[in-house]
Parts: C-alpha cells; structure tokens; sequence
C-alpha cells in the first residue's frame, strides 16, 4: 500500500511540475473544443456533391486523411473533374459549415469554464486550427470563446497542415517560447505526432473518431480526456493558486 501512494505522489509531482513550467496553452479547435468533425466530413463530402448536383465520389473521405483543407479541395475538384477553384470549394464548405457551427454542434463538456480558468491563471492561450480564420473568427465569436484566445494560427497562415511543423514554429515564434514552455490540446494523431517530436506535450481529447488511435496516444501524451474539468486543471498542474 506504501509503494501505491509513492507511486501515485510521483506521478502527481511529475503533472504538478510540468504544469508550472507551462506559459503557452494551445488548442486545436474541431473535436477538440467543439464536436464538430462528423459534421465537417458531410459538409466537405455529401453535402458539397448535393449542392453542386454532383455524383458520390467514394474514395474520397479515404484519399484526404492526413490532408489540410486546401490539399483536400483540391481532390475533390479533381475526383470530380470540376472547373473550380480550391477558393470556391472552401467558400462552400465553409458556409456550410458555419450552419452546423450555428445549430449542431456542441462545446466539448467543461471546454467554456477551463478555456476561463487558464486564462484567470495568466496563461497566453492560442488556437492552431487547420480551419481559416475566415471562419474561426465568426464562430468564436458565436460561441463567445472570442476574448479568449491571445493568438490564432491557421494553416493557412504557414501554408502547410499539421503533419509538418510550420504551424507550431510559428506559435513558438509568435509567443517567443521554447516547446518546453507549451502545452497541447488536440485530437489529431498526425499533428499530436509532429507536435510531440517538437518537443511539446500534448494532451489527447478523445472521442468515437479517434479511439482507434488509443494505443499511439497512451505513448505520445501525457494524458488523455473526454471532457475538461476543474479536476484536470489541477491534475495538470495549470491551477496556479494551488501551486503557490
């Protein structure tokens, strides 16, 4: 029983200390502070194809994994040998998409109140979205998540998805930290991965679209969850009036 309690002190301690050494919080956005990706595949697949009177293009959820949004566009205007720009396409999606922003999807349970917490506790919070802030802008700003966020980094803005490391240098540039200063939110495998071999660690949020990554995640992150908590903040060592 002795050894379980010292067991369960250190690995407190090892939360506690990583938690204190954190400046930089950052989220992802889709699945990660809202549950929206079930409604990002119908948006970029069935219903792009209804809109457009097009036929279904099968393989296409297949052949965008691991793609950006404007690498997925373009398989998309070429799957369908389309006459349109990877612009157009996205204007689509992303009207569409702000639709089931408005009326469909859900904040992540506890996402409003640890969004809050952290930044009571002077963290410099960013989010580092594959989605443009085009659209990320309106949304927060629904969501009223807008105040929140010290910095915004999109895809777009380094020109490369998340499986290359543009995105985070630029956090790292923007909030002048080192990867060791950051901690990560997010439910990609593909960006965990490239974040992680930066340096930066990442806390999975899972759900029914990525369990079948579990096993990647338990290596990778130092904790994975299904919703934020006033718990995790303090299991995470990010409660600064605890940690004084």
């Amino acid at each position: 029983m002795a050894i379980f309690f010292y067991l369960c002190y250190n690995i407190a301690m090892i939360f506690f200390e990583r938690g204190n050494m954190k400046k930089v919080i950052i989220f992802d956005f889709d699945n990660t502070i809202v549950n929206s990706l079930k409604y990002w595949r119908k948006t970029m697949g069935p219903d792009c194809e209804k809109y457009l009177g097009l036929d279904h293009f099968a393989d296409f959820e297949k052949l965008i994994h691991k793609k950006g949004n404007r690498e997925a566009a373009q398989i998309f205007i070429d799957g369908h040998n389309l006459n349109m720009t990877v612009d157009e396409i996205i204007s689509i999606w992303y009207k569409n998409m702000f639709e089931y922003y408005k009326n469909n999807c859900k904040l992540v349970p506890g996402v409003r109140q640890f969004l809050e917490a952290l930044k009571n506790n002077s963290y410099t919070l960013v989010l580092a979205s594959a989605t443009n802030v085009s659209l990320l802008g309106p949304v927060l700003k629904m969501y009223e998540l807008d105040k929140l966020f010290d910095h915004i980094v999109c895809e777009d803005f380094v020109g490369k998805n998340k499986g290359y490391p543009d995105i985070y240098n630029e956090v790292l540039r923007i909030c002048g930290a080192e990867a060791k200063d950051c901690l990560y939110f997010e439910d990609s495998l593909t960006a965990i991965t490239t974040a992680t071999s930066l340096g930066i660690d990442s806390v999975t949020v899972v759900s029914k679209f990525n369990t079948h990554n579990q096993a990647a995640f338990d290596k990778l992150c130092i904790k994975t969850i299904t919703r934020y908590s006033k718990k995790l903040l303090n299991e995470l060592g990010l409660n600064k009036s605890v940690n004084r």
